[in-house]
């Protein structure tokens, strides 16, 4: 039975890279970050800066200074990047280079960059359908406390898709999932009145 997976996604936040139309571009402070990330290659300000150019429309120069800031570690931009990718927003739309990036934030410890990831290998968006590796990016996400990574390894066990059906691992997972985020706590209760039993 396939899982049935419960909008989740929809709950994914895009506020690294909301653009604001009536956004006032600061030249002051953009001239100080550029100064901090090409002189120093202070990692944040290279962020900041290419917020700042997304906001003002400048997605192409935003693009570059995102992935310079990922090229030196932050996690953050590199998922606005798998994000802008991802969805279309002012580039071109596209599924291998949104999964590349995403596994890059994934691993520089943006870890709702691993529950994208790992959704887009169960589906097989970008790449082929690769259910282990779905499931090893699921993982990744569920034990840094990100709880839409959890919520999908206990509709796996709850379901039985792919693995043996097992309500109680499905509960311990749910749980995991609304320790971190009590949005998420109705899966939980909903296998409570399952099986009769609490976590």
């Amino acid at each position: 039975m396939k899982v049935r997976f419960i909008g989740i996604l929809s709950l994914l936040s895009l506020s690294y890279i909301t653009f604001n139309a009536s956004y006032a571009f600061d030249n002051s402070r953009t001239e100080s970050l550029s100064i901090e990330c090409n002189r120093y290659n202070q990692s944040n300000s290279c962020l900041d800066l290419a917020d700042e150019l997304r906001n003002s429309g400048n997605t192409r120069s935003a693009l570059s200074y995102y992935e310079k800031s990922c090229d030196l570690g932050n996690g953050i931009a590199c998922f606005s990047i798998a994000s802008l990718f991802d969805g279309g927003y002012d580039v071109a739309r596209n599924d291998r280079l949104a999964n590349k990036f995403y596994e890059k934030a994934c691993n520089k410890s943006a870890y709702d960059a691993c529950t994208r990831l790992a959704d887009h290998y169960r589906r097989g968006i970008g790449t082929s359908k690769n259910l282990i590796k779905a499931r090893n990016f699921f993982d990744k996400g569920c034990t840094q406390r990100e709880a839409r990574s959890c919520i999908y390894l206990g509709e796996y066990y709850e379901f039985g898709d792919g693995v043996p059906k097992d309500v109680n691992k499905a509960q311990n997972y749910y749980k995991r999932a609304c320790d971190s985020d009590s949005r998420f706590c109705s899966h939980l209760r909903r296998t409570e009145r399952k099986t009769g039993k609490r976590r």
